[in-house]
């Protein structure tokens, strides 16, 4: 599994879904044959750093050759709704998919958790 999959898989179970970091971090330790403490711990903490799953993946695989490779739904999109096929297509062509729709909004989830995040540390002294 690619770093910068890691990275945003921990992300999104932490910030958006409001995992236990610990779970998500234990769950990578015991099935990633190339788990290493030092690099693979830090992305599960919380943290104000939230990565943008659609703006990333444009970002870092920019003709969505890697979505394309590994989610056989997406493999024949073409263009750039295969980063956010959600929202780039028509309902009607998102549903031929057979894809899963969204488990949570990504704005919402991501502003909830950082309120959270405020909060919690609110009465913090560095």
């Amino acid at each position: 599994m690619h770093n910068r999959l890691r990275m945003n898989t921990a992300s999104y179970l932490r910030t958006n879904l409001l995992l236990d970091y610990r779970k998500g971090e234990r769950y990578f330790a015991e099935h990633l044959v190339d788990w290493d403490l030092s690099n693979n711990t830090q992305g599960w903490e919380p943290s104000y750093t939230v990565f943008n799953p659609v703006s990333q993946a444009e970002k870092n695989d920019p003709n969505g050759d890697y979505i394309r490779k590994w989610v056989p739904e997406l493999r024949d999109m073409h263009g750039k709704a295969v980063f956010d096929p959600y929202h780039r297509l028509s309902k009607d062509e998102f549903e031929r998919l057979g894809y899963p729709a969204p488990h949570v909004d990504w704005a919402e989830s991501k502003d909830r958790c950082m309120k959270r995040y405020k909060q919690d540390m609110a009465d913090v002294k560095p």
